[in-house]
């Protein structure tokens, strides 16, 4: 075991890890990118705004005064999410490569246009060399629990991936398992060997992060086939 730890060793391992696994150069995110993450995270903050509003009214008695004021509130966020929504779709529209990628996951039956949103401004292709990458990086990849050399319990999903695209995903993959042959019948298949609701639904989201990937990697669009 290599213990010692200097800048010329550390210098000599980086050079070995690149010359072994050639890594590709890190490019930043586009401004493109950059805004699309920033609208779509501000649109989470208001959505979430209005869900406590709306359940503080039904959960304390009020007087008219103040609900008058919350409905108030609630008409200024949702016109507030209104024009959010346009200026995440002009993003979309302002750059050919997002408008086209944004087109290629739409012919995913599921996917909508804000979903699509989502896909494009967490997942970073470009940085992913496999599908398989890609499933890793959203934390749709299976950890099992060790000691020693005994297993214990049943694996479950990496929680350390990307929350907002595995939070894109699950709202697509609940379309998708019922509208997609392809999802359905691998949902009919894992239902049919006693999977859980749960495990079903992180195998539809699983499939459908690799599909995606493999859309915008190819510049292919969505052609149905058997799961």
């Amino acid at each position: 075991m290599l213990r010692t730890k200097t800048d010329a060793v550390d210098a000599r391992m980086l050079a070995q890890f690149c010359a072994s696994e050639r890594p590709a150069l890190w490019e930043p995110d586009s401004d493109e990118i950059l805004s699309l993450r920033g609208l779509l995270a501000y649109r989470d903050q208001l959505i979430a705004q209005r869900i406590a509003l709306t359940q503080i009214v039904q959960s304390v008695a009020v007087g008219a005064t103040l609900l008058k004021m919350n409905e108030t509130h609630l008409v200024g966020i949702a016109e507030m999410v209104k024009q959010i929504e346009s200026q995440i779709q002009g993003v979309l529209c302002s750059d050919v490569t997002l408008s086209r990628n944004a087109q290629l996951l739409q012919t995913i039956p599921g996917v909508a246009s804000l979903t699509a949103a989502n896909v494009l401004a967490e997942l970073p292709v470009h940085r992913l060399h496999s599908a398989k990458a890609a499933a890793a990086y959203a934390g749709l990849t299976p950890a099992e629990r060790q000691s020693g050399t005994s297993v214990k319990g049943k694996p479950r999903i990496c929680k350390t991936g990307n929350a907002k695209l595995r939070r894109a995903l699950y709202m697509a993959a609940l379309t998708a398992k019922r509208k997609v042959p392809a999802f359905k019948e691998l949902a009919d298949r894992l239902e049919a060997r006693g999977k859980s609701g749960k495990q079903i639904i992180v195998a539809v989201m699983h499939k459908l992060v690799r599909l995606a990937y493999s859309l915008l990697k190819n510049q292919r669009p969505y052609q149905p086939v058997s799961a």
